[in-house]
Formats: structure tokens, sequence, C-alpha cells
């Protein structure tokens, strides 16, 4: 049992054969391929892997229009790979995968984060903005994944246009004196796991809703929370913003969701979910399961496969047989709440797609397949 275990810790995190690594940091040395993002993303053939070091200072904006896997963060511990200027990814084809992780964007005039008409699956990992445009437009298949856009203190705005988008463990603010929502979405459909948008708060001003939805489908995990801003009125008391402001669309959710003030009510169905939080090389991650109340959860990482496989009324499957590492069973309390861990190995492959999912057993017999979190391990 030890031999198949190792054996598929072994084939999780194998590095992929023929993909080069690109070098980029500002500061230069041996073995640095470029000082800035631009010149590697236009070097490197699809598929390729760019490695950006953590620098004193911040890097030009860039353009990705390939598929590539761009990871930031590399030095100090909990060091920032940081953008003064735009961040766009466009024209990742069908079929193919653009990654980018570890980066923060924002505090400079032209900052900003446009994700716009990609065919392709466009993943988006531990990646901050601060006070700056963000928009996701005519794009197929985004994933975000413990990402955190703050608006305000300017016109900045978040939007997603004719999109869909899956946001796990991420969070969306506005701050005042902003007048926008957290986040605009039309014409869109985004499911939102582990996810919390917060309205901007008025002061003596206007509070705004987490989030204002238009001719789009919105689907609400168990730990979904959707706040309205506050402000307290000129001549006493105060008011507070819906977490949500609907605009013709749909909504559902997990009962276990929370949205603030008035709304109309969503239709309510139990959603299971594995979430795993940041996973850095060398570290210990915790893996959080929400399933059925006194249940019990069988949690498993892999490779992602490119699309799941049906298995019916259990759901649907991503995880890779090849490559399947057991974490083992963990009980779920009352609330259908369990946790296990995982340690990434300091040799880790930085930048591959893997993926946590769980099968969860109910008291009364039902078994069904969680939603999963794709990931990928960080420097």
């Amino acid at each position: 049992m030890k031999l198949q275990v190792l054996g598929s810790l072994f084939l999780l995190l194998a590095p992929a054969v023929g993909q080069a690594i690109w070098i980029v940091d500002r500061a230069g040395g041996p073995g640095v391929h470029f000082t800035e993002i631009q010149p590697a993303v236009l070097a490197a053939a699809p598929g390729d892997f760019i490695h950006v070091a953590a620098a004193l200072g911040s890097y030009a904006g860039f353009t990705v229009s390939r598929p590539v896997t761009l990871i930031g963060g590399f030095g100090p511990v909990n060091a920032q790979t940081h953008v003064a200027g735009n961040v766009s990814i466009t024209g990742i084809q069908a079929g193919d995968v653009c990654m980018i992780a570890g980066l923060s964007v924002g505090f400079a005039a032209g900052s900003g984060l446009t994700v716009t008409a990609n065919a392709g699956l466009v993943h988006l990992e531990a990646i901050s903005s601060w006070f700056c445009d963000v928009s996701f437009v005519d794009c197929s298949n985004v994933v975000l994944r413990q990402c955190s856009f703050a608006i305000g203190y300017n016109s900045s705005t978040c939007s997603m246009l004719r999109s869909q988008v899956a946001a796990i463990d991420c969070n969306f603010t506005s701050d005042y004196p902003s007048y926008a929502s957290a986040l605009d979405v039309s014409q869109s459909i985004l499911s939102m796991q582990r996810f919390y948008a917060r309205g901007a708060n008025g002061g003596f001003g206007v509070p705004t809703p987490g989030v204002r939805e238009f001719g789009s489908s919105l689907f609400c995990g168990p730990n979904t929370r959707l706040q309205g801003g506050h402000a307290v009125l000129p001549f006493g008391g105060s008011y507070s913003a819906s977490g949500l402001v609907t605009n013709g669309g749909s909504l559902a959710g997990d009962p276990r969701a929370y949205i603030s003030g008035g709304r109309t009510p969503m239709p309510q169905y139990r959603v299971d979910e594995t979430n795993i939080e940041r996973v850095r090389a060398g570290r210990t991650s915790s893996v959080d399961v929400n399933g059925p109340d006194a249940g019990v959860a069988l949690v498993a990482l892999s490779d992602v496969l490119p699309a799941p496989i049906s298995l019916g009324p259990l759901g649907d499957l991503w995880l890779d047989q090849a490559s399947l590492l057991i974490l083992g069973l963990v009980p779920l309390d009352a609330m259908g709440r369990g946790q296990t861990t995982f340690a990434a190995p300091s040799q880790s492959d930085l930048g591959r797609r893997h993926v946590a999912q769980s099968l969860v057993l109910g008291p009364s017999g039902e078994v069904k397949l969680t939603l999963p979190s794709p990931f990928t391990i960080l420097p």
C-alpha cells in the first residue's frame, strides 16, 4: 500500500517532459533569461513555463496570447511579484490552457487585469489587484482560485460580460468612496465556491451592493457570502445595501450560502464541495470538505482531467486515475464539515494543474462526488 501511495505521489508531481522554463528576474544574474515579463512571454512556446522572481520595485504590464504557465513569487518566503501596468490575457484558443499565478497588480496609472476573447481555459490563481479595473469579456471558461480583487478610491470596476467563470476561494471588495458594486455580472454564468463579495460602505453617501447581476445565471456554493455596504444617514440611523441585486437573471444556491439584505428567494439545494487552501512547495495545506451532515468523505488529489467523466447521479469526476493520490477517509461533523491535510514536497512540479475532489457518503447511504477544487503548487 505504501508503495502504491508513493507511486501515485511521484506521478502527481513528476515534471512534464519537453517544456522549457524561462526565468525572469529584474535583478538579472546567472541563469536569468529576461528582466521583464513581456519578452519572456514572446519567447515562450505553447506549453512552456515562465518563472518570475519577486523583486524590489515592479514589473511592467504584459499581454499573453498563447497557452503558457506563468508563476510569480519565486524568492524569499511570502515574497510578491508585483506588476505596475495592465495584464492582458486574450486569444487563448479552444482546447488550450493558459495559467497565471502568484502576481499582484495595481497601485499605478494604467494598471488593470483584462481577460478578453478566450475560447480556451484561463486559470488564474493567487492573483490580487488593488484599485484598478478588472474585466472578463467573451471568455468560455475562466477558473479563479484564491484571487482577491479590490476596487475603490477611484472609478475602478470589476465586471464579467458574456463569460463563464468559476470563482473558488475568492474575495471581491469595493471600498469607499467607490460607487460601484464589488462585482457586476452581465449575460454570464458565474459559479461561486467559498466566495466573498462586499459592496462599498457609503460614509454619508450611498452604499453599494456586493454583486449586481444583469441577465446572468448565478450559483452560490455553501460557503458563499454576498454582503452589501453600510452607510450612516446624515440625520441619524443607517442603511445597508443588499448583498445581491438581480436584474433578469437566475439564481440558485446551497442553503448554507449567505446573502445580506432584501433579495428574491433562490431555489436551494445542497451541494457538496472540496476545497484546498493555497498549496506551496514544501508546506502543508488544509483540505476542507463540505458534505452530508454526519457523513464521511474519501478525499483524493490528482492531475486534473481535460474534461470531466460523467458518472450519472454520482456527479462529474475530475480525478485522473493515473496520478491519483488518496488522502484518506475524513469524518464529517453534524454540519457536514471535515478537514484533512496535504504536505506538498519541496521538489513539487510548480504550475502544473491538479485537482482535489471527494467521494462523500451520507448516513442514509447516499453517495456523491463533491464539486472539485482545481489548484497548482506555488513556490
